[in-house]
Order: C-alpha cells, then structure tokens, then sequence
C-alpha cells in the first residue's frame, strides 16, 4: 500500500465556503505553518494542481454520492482514480486515496465506548464493518476515526470535565479492566476503537484520526463553542501529537492525526459551530493563536512570507 505521513500532524482542507483563499494561496498558507499532510474531500483539479510540486503530502477523498457507484461498478472507479488521482502523479504527491485508504468513521459506529476497553462496534453494523475490516486488512489500510471531544463534551455537559476534553489538568479517568489511566478524552476515544477492533479480532490494526477539532462560535446551545476553548484544545493537541508517542493501550503505535480544519466554511449546513472549525478565517488571517501565522494582504508581506517558506 502507498501511504504516507510525515511525523503526525495533518490537517483537512475543506471548500465548503465561496470566501476562501485561492488553493495557490493555501498552499502558501500550509507551507509557511509546514503542515506537510493535507486531507481534501474530493478531487478538483484546481487544487491538485496547485498542490504540484510543493512536497505538500496528500490524502484525496471519494464524495459520499460517489462511493455506492464505485463499490458495485470497478471500471467507473478505475475510471475515477486515472482521471483524478494517475493523471496528477508524480508531480502532485497524492499519497493514498479512498481506494487505497478507506473513508473515516464516526463514533457512530460503536457501541460501549465507556470505559475504553467496553468498546465494541454496534449490532447493527458489525456485519457491515467485518468484511470492511478483512479488506482494510490484507491491504495493510489503517482504521480512519473522526474523533471529536468536542461533540462528546457537547452531548453529556453535566457528567464530563471540560477539562478533560482539552487536555488541561484533571484527574482523568481509570479504566479497571486494562488498569490504564486517561488524562485527555482524545486518547480514550482512541483506544475504545482499538478496544473494538481487538474484539472483532483485529489486534494489529492501527488507528488514524482523520479528523478532531475543536468550533471557536456556536448558536446559544453551544457554550463550549468558544475562541478560548478552540485555541486551548487545538495548541494542546498540537504538544501532544509533537511528543510522538502512543495511547495507554498502545504505546508503541504513535498517535497521528489531520485537524479540522484549515479554513471556517461558511457554506455549510447544521449548527452555527459546523461553520466555525477552522484554524483561519476566510480571509486567511488566523481565527486564535496557536503559533501558525495568517496569509498577509499586501505584497510586501506576500513576498516576505513566501521567503520564509
């Protein structure tokens, strides 16, 4: 299997919006924070494009509408992978796609996941997920998991630490049967999946977080939705992936994850916190600090930012 990640910071690059920065600009953007791995949701060439021979490293996605077709259908999907993923190579390095990868899952697909070790998948899609996991396996395919405290935090205010969620100080949680001690939600969300795959007999299979975040705005229900608390958890996610190390469980598997996300998308549907994930805001300035620096509007800037690249 092709696939690549350099060290274990990534982020997601998603479009959803009509304010955003050209993906020439992104590119710039990305390069001077060097964030290396890059996860987009389809596969328009513009963005290809503009991602050749920048050394920027990344993952294509297969729209959802597209997946059906192309699990029944294995000319249309080898049609899909020469036109948007061969015809862009060597130049742009595209280092997996949905072929090769697979797509993410949600939380949603499991059942238990307190404490971690209860973790197993739900009834009602075990016999979906066995022959998913079989293929993942003989390819050599990570398990690609959106985690997101956020969301969990979001859903049970009352009995979960916020704290605990943003990897501040806090007496964490024990998990008796594996005799493990947590001290931020990320890393038992984690090990609940490989608790999960270890029960449907796929020990040795490595966990990916495609995406986690944290929503700087949300609509009143959303307290937790805010600047300090995004920059809080996305700086402190940061420290922790930067120390390269593993879970409780397992400690020898590095942690490795893509953000969400590079820009807020204003386009997208849902709650006013859907809108607000990103690291930058539309105009390419930084939405909190969090040691990144924003796309500068004059072109003294623009030169002096593509000098530091």
């Amino acid at each position: 299997m092709v696939q690549a990640f350099t060290g274990t910071y990534g982020i997601n690059y998603g479009r959803i919006a009509d304010n955003i920065p050209s993906p020439d600009e992104v590119v710039t953007l990305l390069r001077a924070a060097k964030i290396r791995n890059v996860r987009i949701y389809d596969a328009d060439h513009s963005v290809l494009k503009a991602f050749s021979g920048t050394g920027l490293e990344l993952v294509v996605g297969l729209p959802n509408d597209y997946v059906k077709e192309m699990s029944v259908n294995a000319s249309h999907a080898m049609t899909w992978v020469k036109e948007n993923v061969q015809a862009f190579l060597p130049k742009t390095s595209i280092c997996a796609d949905v072929v090769q990868i697979t797509t993410a899952h949600s939380q949603a697909v499991f059942a238990n996941s307190y404490p971690p070790s209860s973790c197993v998948f739900r009834d009602n899609v075990v016999q979906y997920m066995k022959p998913l996991l079989e293929f993942f396996s003989q390819i050599g395919s990570p398990f690609c998991l959106n985690a997101y405290p956020f969301l969990a935090y979001m859903s049970d205010p009352e009995n979960i630490d916020v704290n605990y969620a943003l990897f501040q100080k806090t007496q964490g949680i024990y998990d008796p049967k594996t005799d493990l001690h947590y001290d931020n939600m990320l890393d038992a969300q984690i090990d609940a999946v490989y608790a999960a795959l270890e029960d449907a007999g796929y020990k040795k299979m490595e966990v990916i977080v495609t995406e986690t975040g944290w929503a700087s705005h949300g609509d009143d229900n959303e307290a937790a939705a805010t600047a300090d608390n995004a920059r809080t958890y996305n700086y402190n996610l940061r420290k922790r992936l930067a120390k390269k190390k593993g879970t409780p469980l397992r400690p020898k598997i590095v942690v490795k994850a893509y953000i969400f996300a590079v820009f807020n998308e204003d386009l997208k549907p849902g709650a006013t916190s859907e809108r607000n994930y990103g690291l930058f805001k539309a105009d390419g300035s930084i939405s909190y600090d969090i040691g990144f620096h924003g796309l500068k509007s004059s072109s003294a800037d623009s030169l002096h930012l593509s000098m530091k690249v």
